[in-house]
């Protein structure tokens, strides 16, 4: 599966893996969110979703339109909070060529995208007069039977961007909206509920002993079979509370970068707990045809785990089997393939 360190490397504009997590305004950055009864461990939200950009102005412009998949995997709850994996899958419309975004988040907060709840938005409203004197505009309310609107407007010198939702009272958002419009251009995107449904994992999983390992990648950008270095990865352990491991990244090369980043008792970083390399298939979505699998050994003797979508091999990882390591893995990037290898 796609690394969390990897969304950080340059994709194009075209390809904003989601709307909600674009806008990091104030209303909805730091809200902890009550858990619905709906959201359980092994919960999976599916979107569909189309993207596309314009660049430019006039004859030096240029557009762009990719569409797929933003899937939410709900791996772990612990202490009133929620704790997952994002897929975002996007198709180039010309090139047809597929993109790969993943991240491991905390997921009960608005900005995250998974649900949202009419009582937060109205505690929000109520102090939209805050907000508006630093320039972020806030709307929302009911639109219908059982069907509520939340809309963000942030404004600056040369840009504005505006996301909406539309969600039930139980949360379920069924549609989000985003747009960005700046005097280089602007993009806009489009998220639709799919289904709601139900993975099981493991019961009775422990954190794997290999989270709590620093580890150092060298990341390499394939174009045309053309290798060239594109920065490399280290990865420090910090600490861990429970099944949720905290990490501190640091990118050097062509991307200079510190953050940090978070790991669970299934998925990591740089890790997958070693017990689901034992199941056939990993995560299995046949409503859209998704797919993480086993593919044999690979040649350094690790087990090959693939990801799919209807039948088609986007991205493969190769894993230690005895330990869950993540030993080397090959991902489509924006107009490139990523490679990366372990380098201790």
């Amino acid at each position: 599966m796609k690394n969390l360190f990897l969304v950080l490397v340059i994709t194009l504009l075209i390809f904003s893996s989601s709307f909600s997590q674009n806008t990091d305004t104030s209303p909805r950055k730091e809200i902890l969110m009550p858990i619905p009864s709906w959201i359980k461990e092994g919960t999976c939200v599916v979107y569909s979703m189309e993207v596309g950009s314009r660049v430019g102005i006039g004859a030096e412009s240029s557009a762009g339109v990719a569409s797929g998949y933003h899937i939410y995997i709900v791996t772990t709850i612990q202490n009133n909070r929620v704790y997952g994996i994002t897929y975002n899958l996007l198709r180039d419309s010309r090139s047809g060529e597929w993109i790969l975004n993943s991240n491991i988040l905390l997921l009960n907060t608005p900005n995250a995208g998974l649900y949202l709840l009419p009582k937060v938005v109205e505690q929000v409203l109520k102090d939209r007069e805050i907000y508006a004197q630093y320039g972020t505009i806030v709307e929302g309310g009911p639109i219908g039977k059982d069907l509520y609107y939340f809309a963000v407007t942030t404004q600056t010198q040369d840009e504005i961007t505006t996301t909406s939702e539309q969600f039930t009272s139980e949360g379920i958002i069924q549609r989000s909206t985003f747009t960005r419009k700046n005097p280089q251009g602007g993009e806009a995107g489009r998220k639709t509920l799919v289904g709601i449904y139900n993975l099981s994992f493991p019961t009775n999983l422990n954190f794997p002993e290999i989270g709590k390992r620093n580890v150092s990648y060298a990341l390499y950008s394939v174009i045309m079979g053309i290798t060239q270095p594109l920065s490399n990865v280290n990865l420090r352990f910090l600490n861990i509370e429970g099944n949720i491991a905290n990490y501190q990244i640091s990118y050097y090369g062509r991307i200079n970068q510190t953050s940090t980043v978070i790991g669970d008792k299934i998925f990591g970083p740089y890790y997958i707990n070693p017990v689901l390399l034992k199941r056939k298939p990993i995560i299995s979505i046949p409503q859209i045809g998704f797919s993480i699998d086993t593919a044999g050994y690979a040649q350094s003797g690790g087990i090959l785990v693939v990801l799919s979508l209807s039948g088609t091999p986007i991205s493969q990882q190769v894993y230690d089997p005895n330990t869950g390591l993540l030993l080397e893995f090959i991902t489509p990037s924006a107009g490139f393939t990523t490679y990366g290898r372990l380098q201790n």
